[in-house]
């Protein structure tokens, strides 16, 4: 059982609770071209099942359903059976029933508008294998620019602005949609408990995103460390090198980040070598 000071009774927000910056143009963040390209594009098929959902809920009379949460793969969009049958040659079962899903939503938006999904296929076909796909696992959230993207070799990937990847599992940094920008090297370093004082300085974002993955956040640490004293209390205070464990252990702030502020104060500036 955590105690209450470690528990958060609702959802997390990235923007309040990190909390992320508000600015869009924080050094280090930009958009490429492509990538702006990338996102519009597949907002605009976003909106476009947005809008078939909203069509399919009113003509049954029903609540108006998701979008699709199975893997979306463009190159799948074929019509011919012949295509379809090349394309399920030899593929295993998980990746079949991935392909035959794909196949009845190219069939029922075709339905809804052929020649826009059309056009936009021909399009979205000039972009890497890669950016050809979407992972949408944002629930209900209204427009792709609203999630945290993730540019992955399974294709463009959108969360809930509730959630980010594990940092030691980032090759490309987020896509925040909201702030148009990507995840700051501060930010990531908030994500492992380090207030806005501690010193990256002389060292590249690169150096510093993996040094964040490679990390533990401190939190984390912290309570485990005095979970850990508490429960081997009794043994502790047998020995000298125990109760000063102990007497460290229980005077030190709750939270960790205080404990760097004491030290900025007294003009100590913890930091990191590259």
């Amino acid at each position: 059982m955590l105690p209450d000071r470690v528990l958060i009774r609702r959802e997390w927000d990235l923007k309040e609770d990190l909390p992320l910056d508000s600015a869009t143009d924080v050094p280090g963040t930009a958009l490429s071209a492509d990538e702006v390209a990338w996102i519009g594009h597949w907002e605009l098929m976003v909106q476009f099942m947005r809008e078939w959902r909203r069509w399919q809920a009113t003509s049954v009379g029903e609540a108006q359903r998701r979008l699709p949460g199975f893997p979306i793969w463009t190159d799948a969009w074929v019509a011919t059976k012949k295509a379809r049958e090349g394309l399920l040659e030899g593929a295993p079962a998980w990746e079949a029933d991935f392909l035959r899903k794909n196949f009845d939503l190219f069939d029922a938006l075709r339905g809804v508008d052929d020649k826009l999904v059309k056009g936009w296929l021909h399009d979205v076909r000039k972009f890497p294998e890669s950016r050809r796909k979407l992972e949408w696992q944002a629930q209900d959230t209204q427009s792709l620019w609203g999630c945290v993207i993730s540019f992955r070799p399974s294709g463009l990937r959108a969360k809930r602005m509730t959630h980010l990847p594990a940092l030691v599992a980032i090759t490309q940094t987020p896509v925040l949609g909201p702030l148009r920008r990507k995840l700051s090297a501060r930010e990531a370093a908030r994500l492992q408990g380090l207030p806005d004082g501690y010193s990256f300085e002389g060292q590249t974002d690169k150096a510093t995103f993996k040094q964040m993955g490679n990390g533990v956040n401190t939190g984390v640490v912290w309570n485990v460390l005095k979970a850990h004293c508490a429960r081997d209390r009794h043994l502790l205070v047998e020995t000298p090198e125990g109760r000063a464990i102990l007497e460290a252990v229980e005077g030190s702030p709750d939270n960790p980040p205080d404990a760097l502020r004491v030290l900025f104060a007294a003009g100590v500036t913890p930091s990191t070598g590259a």
